[in-house]
């Protein structure tokens, strides 16, 4: 809150209350007014409480949730999160049973959105005992979630504020909530498919390099910076990645594909690999990774130790082995995939956060997520991308798990 100035001049609202003088006719008027607005938004709050559950209707939720198609996903998906975190305990003892739909993640992501029903320990040892069970360290998870404030409690503690200050200026409240819904950012988010997330926007970039036009790829890209803060180490990482876009719309202008990177090109290009961070560093590791599985290098690399050097000799590990003993695995599925594909990941022993990319056989970074915790999975959206064969790489550190997936359509 603002501290109030000093001296005896009361600086609140007449209708703030305190020391100050006498109402008027028309302070008495606006105070009224201000009374009715916050009551008609309490009233208002609460007939929404009381139709959220379900979006309305238990029994058209659960309808829905056990009829569904394996390829209504991500419709389900979105609406049940949409309809959170007033699911009820039906509802989600219904997705839950639904392992044929809802890939694990998928499910926890549901329920970590409803905790007022965690809070129910008969859902979460129903998560435990039923078939097909969730992993343990979901489960635990969850339980930490069901002790948190949730939307229902946000919500209740809205209406009594409403109704304990409705007098306290709630019509500016209100304008100033309007005013944040009717930003640019936020509409431009909202064409994104409300992702609201610089990852959903750079998959979109990366959706308009795929069909060569540069003009509204790099017009987005260039937002990126006002529209979430970037700064510093963030700021450094998109400076590189506006330099990889601007190197694709050359290629692209040129007729030339990435196997044709001049000197100065791949000189960048593994600069930003050695020396970049986030996306751009990923990017950039992609175009590298698909130089060396073309075999036609545009550099010159170290040479490497003999794997089975003689004694004394460096000797290069496996890396499969080597990630094996350090506990560091990933995978995708299913394979082929059509609108969905859920990586599954443990990373080495301490290590809690990885970075993902897929690229298409261009070597073009398409998506690129980041995988948090030691453990756990990661459900991808593969409906914008075209059918064909998309390389991945897990990276944590230095370490890295890479593979193919097909996309069919």
């Amino acid at each position: 809150m603002t501290p109030h100035p000093t001296g005896n001049a009361n600086p609140c609202h007449p209708h703030y209350g305190g020391q100050g003088p006498l109402r008027s006719a028309s302070q008495k008027a606006e105070i009224e007014e201000g009374f009715l607005a916050a009551q008609a938004a309490c009233d208002g709050l609460g007939r929404i409480l009381d139709s959220r559950i379900d979006g309305g209707s238990t029994a058209a939720e659960t309808a829905d949730i056990n009829t569904a198609a394996p390829s209504d996903l991500w419709r389900l998906r979105s609406k049940l999160l949409g309809h959170s975190p007033y699911l009820s305990q039906e509802a989600l003892t219904a997705a839950a049973d639904r392992h044929d739909l809802f890939p694990e993640s998928v499910l926890f992501e549901i329920l970590a959105a409803n905790p007022d029903e965690l809070k129910k320990d008969t859902l979460i040892r129903y998560m435990e005992n039923k078939a097909n069970p969730l992993p343990q360290y979901m489960t635990d998870l969850l339980r930490q979630m069901a002790s948190g404030t949730t939307a229902r409690t946000a919500l209740l503690a809205q209406m009594g504020r409403y109704a304990h200050e409705r007098d306290l200026a709630a019509g500016d409240i209100v304008r100033s909530n309007l005013n944040d819904t009717l930003a640019d950012h936020a509409e431009l988010r909202a064409w994104l498919g409300n992702m609201e997330s610089l990852a959903a926007d750079r998959l979109a970039v990366a959706s308009f390099v795929q069909q060569g036009n540069f003009g509204s790829a790099l017009a987005l890209a260039e937002s990126l910076p006002e529209l979430y803060g970037l700064q510093g180490g963030e700021l450094n990482d998109h400076n590189d990645y506006m330099s990889l876009l601007s190197l694709y719309q050359t290629l692209y202008g040129e007729g030339r594909n990435t196997l044709l990177l001049t000197e100065a090109e791949a000189a960048m290009v593994e600069g930003i690999a050695n020396n970049g961070q986030g996306a751009s560093r990923a990017m950039a590791e992609a175009l590298l990774q698909s130089l060396s599985d073309s075999r036609v290098p545009a550099w010159s690399c170290p040479t490497m130790p003999e794997a089975n050097g003689g004694r004394g000799s460096a000797a290069t590990p496996d890396p499969s082995l080597l990630n094996k003993a350090l506990g560091f695995s990933a995978s995708l599925s299913p394979n082929p995939a059509n609108n969905w594909a859920a990586i599954d990941y443990t990373l080495p022993v301490g290590a809690t956060k990885a970075t993902f990319t897929l690229t298409n056989a261009l070597g073009v970074a398409v998506m690129t997520a980041e995988l948090n915790g030691n453990q756990g999975q990661k459900v991808l959206d593969l409906r914008p991308l075209a059918a064909g064969v998309y390389g991945y790489a897990v990276r944590c550190g230095e370490h890295v798990q890479s593979g193919k997936i097909v996309i069919t359509k």
